[in-house]
């Protein structure tokens, strides 16, 4: 996708309030992913080293249960946060998170 722009996160609430020049450090460090239909963007267990913004499309967060079912918890849309483990203290992500739809998340 090339060089990101902070247009592309300045209107989320979750950024509401973050001066410009923090914005533009933001997404200098972030790098943004198209993600096929139905691939995982992080699985359950799997080492949680980042978190990711939903840019474009539709995400599912799904739990799998010890007796291998597996349970919608939550749809992500654009503009959401997903995979904020790591943040909260966790080192693993407890759920798995797969697309719907194509999408782009950055991360």
């Amino acid at each position: 996708m090339g060089s990101l722009d902070r247009s592309l996160i300045a209107g989320l609430s979750v950024f509401e309030g973050i001066a410009p020049t923090d914005l533009d450090r933001i997404v200098g460090q972030a790098r943004s992913q198209r993600i096929a239909k139905d691939q995982p963007v992080f699985e359950q267990e799997q080492e949680a080293h980042s978190f990711f913004l939903l840019l474009d499309g539709h995400v599912r967060v799904v739990k799998s249960t010890p007796d291998g079912h597996e349970v919608t918890v939550r749809y992500i849309s654009p503009g959401e946060l997903m995979g904020i483990a790591h943040a909260l203290g966790r080192t693993t992500y407890p759920a798995n998170a797969i697309t719907a739809v194509d999408c782009v998340v950055l991360a």
